[in-house]
Protein backbone atom coordinates (compact mmCIF):
# COMPACT_ATOMS: atom_id res chain seq x y z
CA UNK A 1 0.00 0.00 0.00
CA UNK A 2 1.15 3.06 -1.05
CA UNK A 3 -0.71 6.71 -0.19
CA UNK A 4 0.26 10.09 -1.21
CA UNK A 5 -0.93 12.96 0.89
CA UNK A 6 -0.40 16.81 1.74
CA UNK A 7 -1.45 18.42 5.47
CA UNK A 8 -3.42 21.85 5.03
CA UNK A 9 -2.08 24.39 7.97
CA UNK A 10 -5.37 23.84 9.75
CA UNK A 11 -4.53 20.12 10.08
CA UNK A 12 -1.13 20.36 10.73
CA UNK A 13 -2.41 22.43 13.78
CA UNK A 14 -5.07 20.71 14.76
CA UNK A 15 -3.29 17.34 14.52
CA UNK A 16 -0.18 18.51 16.68
CA UNK A 17 -1.99 20.06 19.61
CA UNK A 18 -4.03 16.56 19.08
CA UNK A 19 -0.90 14.51 19.15
CA UNK A 20 0.32 16.20 21.98
CA UNK A 21 -3.13 16.20 24.18
CA UNK A 22 -2.73 12.42 24.15
CA UNK A 23 0.93 11.76 24.40
CA UNK A 24 1.61 9.61 27.28
CA UNK A 25 3.59 12.07 29.49
CA UNK A 26 1.65 14.92 28.41
CA UNK A 27 -0.34 14.89 31.95
CA UNK A 28 2.31 14.65 34.09
CA UNK A 29 4.64 16.84 32.50
CA UNK A 30 1.67 19.48 32.73
CA UNK A 31 1.23 18.63 36.53
CA UNK A 32 4.99 18.87 37.28
CA UNK A 33 5.45 22.16 35.41
CA UNK A 34 1.75 23.86 36.21
CA UNK A 35 2.23 23.37 39.98
CA UNK A 36 5.69 21.48 41.23
CA UNK A 37 8.02 24.01 39.01
CA UNK A 38 5.92 27.05 40.10
CA UNK A 39 5.39 26.10 43.58
CA UNK A 40 9.26 25.51 43.66
CA UNK A 41 9.89 28.72 42.19
CA UNK A 42 7.72 30.86 44.59
CA UNK A 43 8.78 29.38 47.34
CA UNK A 44 12.36 30.65 46.66
CA UNK A 45 11.79 34.12 45.43
CA UNK A 46 9.81 34.58 48.66
CA UNK A 47 12.53 32.89 50.77
CA UNK A 48 15.27 34.89 48.78
CA UNK A 49 13.15 38.59 49.04
CA UNK A 50 12.35 37.49 52.21
CA UNK A 51 8.88 38.32 51.83
CA UNK A 52 6.02 36.59 54.12
CA UNK A 53 3.33 33.97 53.35
CA UNK A 54 0.69 36.59 51.41
CA UNK A 55 3.17 36.82 49.12
CA UNK A 56 3.80 33.75 48.29
CA UNK A 57 0.33 32.83 48.23
CA UNK A 58 -0.22 36.12 45.56
CA UNK A 59 2.20 34.85 43.86
CA UNK A 60 1.64 31.34 43.15
CA UNK A 61 -1.62 32.07 41.92
CA UNK A 62 -0.71 34.64 39.34
CA UNK A 63 1.66 32.12 38.14
CA UNK A 64 -0.61 29.76 37.97
CA UNK A 65 -3.04 31.97 35.93
CA UNK A 66 -0.12 33.09 33.66
CA UNK A 67 2.32 30.44 33.20
CA UNK A 68 -0.26 28.12 31.14
CA UNK A 69 -1.21 31.06 28.52
CA UNK A 70 2.51 31.31 28.38
CA UNK A 71 3.24 27.60 27.57
CA UNK A 72 0.34 27.67 24.83
CA UNK A 73 1.70 30.63 23.15
CA UNK A 74 4.88 28.98 23.25
CA UNK A 75 3.51 25.41 21.94
CA UNK A 76 1.70 27.67 19.21
CA UNK A 77 4.97 29.30 18.20
CA UNK A 78 6.79 26.07 17.39
CA UNK A 79 3.86 24.64 15.77
CA UNK A 80 4.03 27.15 13.40
CA UNK A 81 7.69 27.03 13.01
CA UNK A 82 7.86 23.44 11.70
CA UNK A 83 4.67 24.20 9.54
CA UNK A 84 6.39 24.69 6.61
CA UNK A 85 8.88 21.02 6.52
CA UNK A 86 4.96 19.36 7.60
CA UNK A 87 2.78 20.52 5.54
CA UNK A 88 4.99 18.97 2.47
CA UNK A 89 3.31 16.15 0.29
CA UNK A 90 3.90 13.23 2.21
CA UNK A 91 4.00 9.33 1.35
CA UNK A 92 3.24 6.35 3.24
CA UNK A 93 4.26 2.86 2.23
CA UNK A 94 3.69 -0.41 4.30
CA UNK A 95 6.65 -2.80 2.90
CA UNK A 96 6.98 -5.77 5.39
CA UNK A 97 7.49 -4.95 8.48
CA UNK A 98 8.15 -1.41 8.08
CA UNK A 99 6.03 1.79 7.96
CA UNK A 100 8.02 3.98 5.79
CA UNK A 101 6.63 7.83 6.26
CA UNK A 102 8.58 10.18 3.36
CA UNK A 103 8.35 14.27 2.70
CA UNK A 104 10.62 15.93 0.42
CA UNK A 105 12.02 16.89 4.21
CA UNK A 106 12.49 13.75 6.19
CA UNK A 107 12.30 9.94 5.72
CA UNK A 108 10.91 8.25 8.76
CA UNK A 109 11.21 4.49 9.23
CA UNK A 110 8.87 2.70 11.59
CA UNK A 111 9.72 -0.58 13.10
CA UNK A 112 7.97 -2.82 15.57
CA UNK A 113 10.23 -1.58 17.77
CA UNK A 114 10.14 1.84 17.07
CA UNK A 115 6.51 1.93 17.61
CA UNK A 116 5.55 2.58 21.12
CA UNK A 117 1.51 3.02 20.60
CA UNK A 118 -1.13 4.05 18.10
CA UNK A 119 -4.43 6.24 18.25
CA UNK A 120 -7.13 6.53 16.44
CA UNK A 121 -9.28 10.17 17.35
CA UNK A 122 -12.44 10.98 15.25
CA UNK A 123 -9.91 12.82 12.03
CA UNK A 124 -6.45 11.51 13.11
CA UNK A 125 -4.32 8.04 13.64
CA UNK A 126 -1.54 9.23 16.03
CA UNK A 127 1.42 7.29 15.91
CA UNK A 128 3.67 7.29 19.44
CA UNK A 129 7.63 6.28 18.48
CA UNK A 130 9.67 5.41 21.53
CA UNK A 131 11.40 8.61 20.54
CA UNK A 132 9.39 11.23 22.09
CA UNK A 133 9.92 13.89 19.91
CA UNK A 134 8.53 12.34 16.42
CA UNK A 135 4.87 13.67 15.83
CA UNK A 136 3.56 11.37 13.85
CA UNK A 137 0.11 11.50 12.71
CA UNK A 138 -1.93 10.40 9.82
CA UNK A 139 -5.26 12.16 8.87
CA UNK A 140 -8.18 9.72 8.20
CA UNK A 141 -9.13 11.50 4.81
CA UNK A 142 -6.51 9.84 3.11
CA UNK A 143 -8.01 6.62 3.18
CA UNK A 144 -9.95 6.67 0.31
CA UNK A 145 -11.00 3.32 0.28
CA UNK A 146 -12.02 1.84 3.67
CA UNK A 147 -10.13 -0.93 3.22
CA UNK A 148 -6.66 1.18 2.85
CA UNK A 149 -7.69 2.48 6.45
CA UNK A 150 -8.22 -0.82 7.75
CA UNK A 151 -4.85 -2.68 6.44
CA UNK A 152 -3.00 0.06 7.69
CA UNK A 153 -4.86 0.10 11.56
CA UNK A 154 -4.33 -3.92 11.15
CA UNK A 155 -0.87 -3.45 10.56
CA UNK A 156 -0.53 -1.11 13.84
CA UNK A 157 -2.65 -3.93 15.70
CA UNK A 158 -0.53 -6.36 14.74
CA UNK A 159 2.41 -4.85 17.13
CA UNK A 160 0.03 -4.28 20.18
CA UNK A 161 -2.03 -7.25 20.86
Amino acid sequence: MNIEYTLSNEEFIEGSVENRIHHKYYKIGEFIENYILTFLSVLLLTLLFKENIVFFILLYIVCLLTIPLVRKKKRNDVIKKNIKSNISKKSICIKDDTILITSSFYEKSLTKKSIDRFLETDKYIHIYTNNHRDNIFIPKRIFEVESHKKEFLDFLNKYHQ
